[in-house]
């Protein structure tokens, strides 16, 4: 919401409170802030509430306001910001008009105020910087790599302050005076509106391209993602009153992947302002378009111009679609100058004119100017720098700082001084691995021979027998644990500690030899790691339910898989993980069964699996009785005789009584029939 203007002596006798957001101890919404990336608007922390926080914002969240604002010279920004959970050495980043102006890295220090188990920090943060611009474009994000529910942030007590110019004035710097400011004055201006619905676009034209609107993440921008691009022109032709000096204010869009391509603006046919970009922010900065990087800055532009006309184009060297890359503008303005200055000749309020409208050459706009970079100029002599700067004492130069994340200057990149790798960047230099042989703003394009290219870097190519780069080693196969893998030097996969291809220790259950192999050995009561011994009792008693290092089962067993009995050695059934003899199923079990006839049947040579004759067999074999005679008779002088008095009968018997009694009738029959067979015998003798 906007609030009047209020003064706010603390920092400034200028200072004016003109915007806060999130102060209300109950919000509910975003207060038309856009919110990408959360997973919800707000949450509650120690009693308060916050835009974003626990399980709220995460990885790639991100909140962005523009604010329009009256003619002013610097900005203050303070605000809460609740660093929660698991930060591990991960940023903060704040972002105005597309320029990171604060960023600073948190780690895991503080107390547990809300969210989960880690510790949390509350800060109070402070921006300052100076703004001449008629809008301005926050962003605030993280590079967090998780889900908010392991580390999350969020903020409150948002309020922006200028510093504004004297009244009547339509545009100033710092040190104008009243009478200074007043002499410019704003003859036209395009694209101000933060709605579309009041965006007016009356007067400008897009050639090569569709002549429309875009909104970029609630910012109406003239073209724009998918509207202007490759060879588009965007134009207008303007009356001017009569003056000699100009000052053009713009914000155009760079929207996605341009890589190092320019945006060129032109008055009247003459290039009078060029500038380079490239995407790549680290996909912290998108606000529309395919997902690639966008950049929304703030231009400014001086210059000498008497014609009753004004033409104005920007086009671009863009080489690519309007769906790849593509670019719009916004905050148009013109302002002219109604002192004559940059005639050659000191006049009144001018401090100096040397002629011409060089900035940083100790005048410009008739104003003394130091070098790029200073923030306190007296007489031309700076004596204090900008952020990012630091002052050379010995002759008032300001120096951009390589390492602070800030491209200033002479800058061609800049990186973090603690970052290890540095691709592309050295000493805010662009450059390239030597191995590079077309190098271009960091990248690099093509490789020699042996090196092929990936990822705009130069790579050893691994497998073709020679050792390159950071390879360690190259023995043409893919092959793990044969001492080289992926070019570097690899140890067998037992090694616990593997130093340039020697191992120097072993995982648990292997010991290394005098020849730096890792060796297992059954018996030593260890169990070999990814090893096929399963169990150890350090003896080599078999059946004890282990032995030579694996799980017994039970004897006879003849599969036997970590203990578990799946087959038994032939003639034994397998039932209950024991293997047993059946009595019965036709087969022979030596050392348990004599015989298997698979019948019950007594007396007919086998019963229950022993060999077995007939009934009172004397002399039994195998279940074959060898005796003489038969059941019934007995032996005399080699001749087998029935039993009298046996009760059995026979062949050469007609009855027995079991007794021996002589004169029953069977003993007569009996005596009878060997009185008989005598006589037969005698008479064919």
């Amino acid at each position: 919401m906007l609030f009047s203007l209020i003064l706010f002596p603390i920092l400034s006798l200028q200072m004016t409170l003109y915007y806060e957001a999130f102060t209300d101890p109950s919000f509910v919404t975003s207060e038309d802030w856009t919110i990408s990336n959360a997973y919800s608007v707000y949450s509650d922390c120690a009693g308060k509430r916050i835009l974003g926080g626990y399980d709220a914002f995460g990885n790639q969240a991100k909140a962005m306001k523009l604010l329009l604002l009256p003619p002013h010279y610097t900005i203050y920004i303070t605000m809460q910001f609740w660093k929660i959970d698991s930060w591990d050495g991960e940023f903060l980043y704040i972002y105005l008009d597309g320029t990171l102006s604060h960023s600073v890295q948190y780690g895991q220090t503080g107390v547990q105020i809300c969210g989960g188990v880690w510790a949390d920090e509350i800060f109070n943060l402070t921006i300052t910087q100076p703004h001449v611009f008629q809008s301005v474009i926050i962003l605030i994000t993280t590079n967090l790599d998780s889900h908010p529910s392991d580390e999350s942030w969020g903020f409150r007590d948002f309020k922006l302050y200028l510093d504004l110019c004297p009244l009547g004035c339509q545009s100033c710097s710092e040190n104008d005076s009243y009478m200074e400011c007043k002499q410019w004055n704003l003859v036209n201006s395009a694209f101000l509106s933060d709605q579309l619905s009041s965006f007016q676009i009356d007067g400008w034209s897009i050639i090569n391209g569709i002549q429309d609107t875009t909104v970029c993440s609630n910012i109406p921008i003239f073209g724009g993602y998918a509207k202007s691009g490759q060879s588009s022109i965007i134009t207008t032709t303007i009356n001017m009153p009569q003056h000699y000096l100009i000052k053009i204010r713009f914000r155009f869009a760079y929207i996605d992947s341009w890589d190092n391509e320019n945006l060129y603006c032109k008055i009247d046919g003459i290039l009078i302002f060029q500038k380079s970009h490239y995407f790549d922010a680290g996909w912290l900065c998108n606000y529309c378009g395919e997902g690639y990087d966008d950049y929304l800055p703030n231009q400014e532009i001086i210059m000498h111009h008497k014609n009753p006309n004004l033409i104005i184009t920007f086009s671009t060297s863009l080489d690519e679609g309007n769906i790849n890359e593509s670019f719009g503008i916004r905050d148009f303005q013109i302002f002219t100058y109604s002192q004559d200055c940059g005639n050659g000749v000191l006049e009144q309020n001018e401090q100096c004119d040397d002629g011409n409208i060089y900035a940083f050459d100790g005048c410009f706009n008739c104003q003394y100017s130091c070098v790029e970079g200073c923030s306190n100029c007296i007489d031309g002599i700076c004596f204090e720098c900008l952020n990012g700067w630091i002052l050379d004492n010995t002759q008032y130069i300001c120096i951009p700082i390589c390492g602070d994340l800030i491209i200033n200057g002479d800058e061609q990149c800049d990186i973090n001084q603690y970052i290890k790798q540095s691709f592309g960047c050295n000493q805010c230099e662009f450059n390239c691995q030597h191995q590079c042989i077309n190098c271009q703003f960091g990248k690099c394009y093509d490789c020699i021979q042996g090196w092929k290219l990936i990822n705009y870097q130069c790579e050893s190519i691994c497998g073709n027998n020679s050792i390159q780069g950071l390879e360690e080693c190259d023995d043409m196969n893919s092959i793990r644990f044969d001492g080289c893998n992926n070019c570097r030097n690899d140890c067998q996969k037992e090694c616990s500690y593997c130093q340039r291809g020697i191992c120097l220790d072993c995982i648990y259950g292997w010991y290394l030899t005098d020849q730096f192999i890792c060796e297992s050995q059954c018996g030593d009561n260890l169990i070999a790691l990814i090893s096929n011994e399963e169990c150890e009792d350090s003896n080599y008693d078999q059946f004890d339910g282990c032995y030579q290092c694996k799980i017994e089962c039970c004897h006879y067993c003849n599969i036997c898989i970590y203990g578990y009995c799946y087959n038994c050695e032939y003639t034994f059934t397998l039932i209950d993980q024991y293997c047993i003899p059946i009595c019965g199923d036709g087969l022979i079990t030596i050392g348990y069964e004599q015989c298997d006839d698979m019948n019950q049947i007594p007396y007919d040579g086998c019963y229950n699996c022993n060999y077995q004759c007939r009934q009172y067999c004397k002399l039994c074999i195998k279940g074959i009785c060898y005796d003489q005679c038969e059941y019934g008779y007995y032996e005399f002088d080699y001749q087998c005789y029935p039993i009298c008095g046996d009760g059995i009968i026979v062949h050469q018997e007609d009855c027995d009584d079991l007794n021996d009694n002589q004169l029953d009738l069977n003993q007569m029959l009996n005596l009878f029939k060997i009185i008989n067979k005598v006589l037969l015998q005698s008479l064919t003798a």
